[in-house]
This record gives structure tokens, C-alpha cells and sequence, in this order.
């Protein structure tokens, strides 16, 4: 299994929210066990922001949503890609989470699972193989990006942990228009993992890599 104990995990968010979504639960864990963690997004999003909010909304709603879950302000690492164009940057994306890798030498890296159909997400869930193959890699879920999924890794999660993740992602006004960010579609998703477990909630993770824990 794996210790949440005194870690370094690294949380990979190809845009605003995607890590909030797929693993903002399980990060407060990591945290409450002295664990320390960054996140990483690769895109300040502006081509997805529409009017009325401007083009740097997206970066304000991460700052405060990760600032909920509990990041410190200091880990939170910003690129900007332009959305939809991250595989012409393949090689930029790799060279970067190599600098992350030798900088942060994380033990876990979360990104999205190897089944998530969005160009964006595939790019960096791809590279983040190439770098961190060192390292335990859990890819998490985006359900309406994915036609299969690997639940391979299971994580119990308390009834305070996803009200305080649904309560990060309401942050996102600018997002208020995606049924995935409603607070009853965010609990739903983790209710359903945690029916699977016999739990209330638990988020589910597929196992990319593992190391050094069994």
C-alpha cells in the first residue's frame, strides 16, 4: 500500500481544475499526514475563457481552489502553453518536468489516467512517463473524458475531504457552465467510488507505476 506519510507528491494539471477534479481529495490527505506537495498546470487557459471574465480568470480560480485544498501559494508551479497545442511542445513539456524531477525528486506524481482522450491530457500524461519513470505515477479520472479506466487503486475519503474539494472547485466561476464542476456531479463521482469499497467516498486512481511500496 501506499504511506501517505511524509511524501513528496508532485500533482501534474495539464489546465486549471483538472488536479483540483481528479485528485483534490487525496491530496488533503497527503497533507494531513506532513506530506509536502506541489502543483503543477501548464496553462493559464486564456483561449477557454470566455467574456464577461477576462483572459487570466482561470489562474485567480486555481490559486484560490488549490489554496482551499491546501496548497502553499510558494507550490503551486505555472507554465502557459497555449490549451490544445501541447503536443507541438512535446519536447519543451518533457524537458520541464525534468527540471520538476530534479528539483522536487517527488515519490508520487499524479496526472491523468492512460485512457483520457484529451489531446491535452494524453501529451502530458505521455511525457510524464518518460520523466518520472522513477517515481510512482497514479493517473487519475476525468469520467467524461474516458471510455475505459483502470480503478486499479482505491483511496477512502472523508465526508469533510469532498465537501472541502467541491467547495474548491466552486472557485471556478468562470467554469460555472461545465456539469462537472456542479458540487452534486463532484460528490456523485466520489460516492460512486466509494459504493465500489463500501465507503461513503473515495477517489479512484489507475496504477501507471508503483515503486517501492509493496
Amino acid at each position: 500500500m501506499i504511506n501517505f506519510k511524509n511524501k513528496k507528491v508532485l500533482v501534474l494539471s495539464p489546465h486549471p481544475e483538472d488536479g483540483e477534479i481528479g485528485c483534490g481529495a487525496t491530496i488533503q490527505k497527503f497533507l494531513e499526514n506532513k506530506s509536502k506537495c506541489w502543483y503543477a498546470v501548464f496553462t493559464k487557459a486564456e483561449k477557454s475563457t470566455k467574456p464577461p471574465y477576462k483572459s487570466d480568470e482561470q489562474v485567480k480560480e486555481m490559486l484560490k481552489s488549490t489554496s482551499i485544498i491546501g496548497f502553499e501559494k510558494s507550490k503551486i508551479l505555472e507554465k502557459n502553453w497555449p490549451v490544445r497545442t501541447f503536443s507541438d511542445h512535446r519536447q519543451e513539456i518533457l524537458d520541464y518536468m525534468i527540471s520538476l524531477k530534479k528539483k522536487i525528486k517527488p515519490d508520487i506524481v499524479f496526472c491523468h489516467s492512460t485512457h483520457d482522450n484529451h489531446q491535452d491530457h494524453a501529451t502530458i500524461t505521455s511525457e510524464a512517463i518518460r520523466a518520472f519513470k522513477s517515481c510512482t505515477i497514479l493517473g487519475y479520472e476525468l469520467p467524461w473524458n474516458l471510455f475505459q479506466f483502470d480503478s486499479t487503486f482505491y483511496v477512502e475519503i472523508s465526508k469533510q475531504s469532498a465537501d472541502k474539494k467541491a467547495k474548491a472547485l466552486s472557485s471556478y466561476k468562470s467554469r460555472s457552465h461545465r456539469p462537472y464542476l456542479q458540487k452534486e456531479r463532484i460528490l456523485q463521482i466520489m460516492g460512486h467510488r466509494g459504493l465500489q469499497i463500501e465507503k461513503k467516498y473515495a477517489e479512484c486512481f489507475e496504477v501507471i507505476r508503483l515503486i517501492n511500496y509493496l
